[in-house]
């Protein structure tokens, strides 16, 4: 059981190589699908995500809420499919976000042929093989992912600065709000999200005070 993330590199052919990989490997293969499942299920158009994901962001980008947003909701696609195991995920960043779970084979595919053979045959080794701990891990991983960009995807919580924390598949939540409304909708969205066992609330309401003219 394992997962591979490759960073094509252009000519280097690491698109079919990973699709090469996924079929001997009997493995589910994601590359463009990523941008479409994002565009699907959280409403955004598939240009814009490509854009997030294929091209180096501007300086104004950098600051621009919307970029943020569209990558996280890259980020809940690729960790859910790496949740699933025995996946080739090609590009998107997912060598990058899948950096610190053991058991992903990160391959950068620059070097000749003969070498990039001897990179797919490392998958028989038992370091990229999953274990019950690595999937414990990423699964939480993806948990809390799924569960930031529920609150960025949700026009009520989606100006918010929220943060999501958790373990063990218990998020909690915490940030300032103006409204009791807004707390209590920010625990909703979370609570709805399969795998979410429990909601701790840390958010705080502060209402803004109104300053006299």
């Amino acid at each position: 059981m394992s997962i591979v993330a490759i960073s094509p590199t252009i000519g280097s052919l690491g698109d079919e190589i990973g699709r090469e990989v996924a079929r001997a490997r009997g493995y589910e293969f994601a590359d463009r699908e990523i941008i479409e499942k994002a565009a699907a299920r959280f409403g955004e158009g598939v240009m814009q995500l490509a854009h997030v994901t294929e091209e180096k962001p501007t300086l104004w980008e950098r600051f621009v809420d919307t970029s943020r947003r569209y990558m996280t909701y890259v980020e809940a696609i690729v960790l859910e499919l790496a949740s699933r195991d025995d996946v080739v995920l090609a590009g998107r960043g997912a060598a990058f976000l899948l950096g610190t779970t053991r058991h992903v084979l990160r391959v950068r595919i620059t070097a000749p042929e003969q070498m990039r053979a001897n990179r797919e045959r490392a998958l028989r080794s038992p370091r990229y093989q999953s274990t019950d701990q690595s999937m414990h891990e990423i699964r939480e991983l993806n948990l809390l992912t799924q569960c930031r960009a529920a609150l960025l995807a949700h026009p009520d919580t989606r100006p918010l600065d929220l943060r999501v924390a958790g373990g063990h598949f218990q998020i909690t939540l915490s940030g300032v709000v103006e409204h009791e409304e807004l707390r209590q909708r920010a625990e909703e969205i979370v609570a709805k999200i399969p795998g979410v066992t429990a909601v701790r609330n840390d958010i705080v309401v502060r209402p803004r005070i109104a300053v006299p003219a």
